[in-house]
């Protein structure tokens, strides 16, 4: 989902959305790992 493109319908308005979805499960994830102490790697 997080690579959506104009030719999969995704353009204008649901680039935003596809952006702050991406930052929300992102920010997520740090959580879990900070409270679970799993160290996440910088890939």
């Amino acid at each position: 989902m997080f690579h959506l493109k104009p030719a999969d319908g995704a353009i204008g308005a649901h680039t935003k959305i596809v952006r702050n979805v991406y930052d929300d499960f992102k920010k997520l994830a740090y959580k879990i790992a900070e409270i679970t102490q799993v160290k996440i790697l910088n890939i």
